[in-house]
């Protein structure tokens, strides 16, 4: 029952905005009012329940992605950034992002529940992975979750403005890929040179880029959050 009403106030929060009333949700769901309110004490814990809800719908290709330790760099960040655009771009994601920004003068928890529901998850998933690179010697990246936020970041701006313009998958692609490239993983080369045998304090290779400056504040500009 506590998931078929939460299906039904995000029918109706979409439909009408966070100020739609209990007794429109009710008529939704088709229930008495005592019983929404064994599950809700109120309108806010129940718009927070479908936050979070919608998070784990839309983003679930993100927060089920496995990063193993055994997993490349570049790919995991391509895996990410991946499945990050396709929940952060699916309709229902937007229609739902649109919904908190307007809640928040009656709500103000709302972008709290947001962050916590889907960023912070994100951000989690992929500060996790660098420790283990770094711990593992793979990487330099002392600083894990800030360098996390950070690709989160890049990646946040484009999606955010994409939608507007109604740009295709290709441009999603293409976002992925520089925002991978743009943390030094897929930098193009000026010559033939193997990428194993480039040296740790060479810039041209990947790993001479997260060694040289990634994780180390102060000598990257690749710190701030978009």
């Amino acid at each position: 029952m506590k998931d078929t009403i939460i299906a039904a106030a995000r029918t109706v929060f979409l439909r009408e905005g966070y100020h739609a009333s209990i007794d429109a949700i009710i008529a939704e769901v088709g229930i008495a009012r005592q019983t929404l309110y064994n599950h809700f004490k109120d309108k806010r814990s129940l718009f927070a329940a479908v936050i979070e809800a919608s998070a784990l719908d839309t983003m679930k290709p993100l927060h089920t992605l496995a990063l193993a330790n055994n997993v490349e760099l570049g790919h995991a960040l391509r895996q990410f950034g991946d499945a990050y655009m396709l929940g952060m771009l699916h309709p229902d994601n937007l229609a739902m992002t649109r919904l908190i920004s307007t809640s928040i003068a009656e709500y103000p928890d709302a972008g709290r529940v947001a962050y916590q529901s889907g960023p912070e998850r994100s951000i989690a998933l992929l500060g996790n992975y660098l420790r283990a690179q770094h711990a593992s010697g793979k990487i330099h990246c002392p600083a894990p979750e800030l360098i996390a936020e950070s690709f989160y970041g890049a990646l946040v701006g484009p999606a955010r403005f994409w939608p507007r313009l109604n740009i295709g998958d290709g441009f999603r692609r293409r976002g992925v890929a520089l925002g991978v490239e743009h943390w030094g993983v897929d930098r193009p080369r000026t010559d033939s040179v193997d990428a194993n045998a480039v040296r740790s304090d060479d810039p041209r290779g990947a790993r001479g880029l997260w060694r040289r400056g990634v994780g180390q504040p102060g000598r990257s500009g690749h710190h701030g959050h978009s």
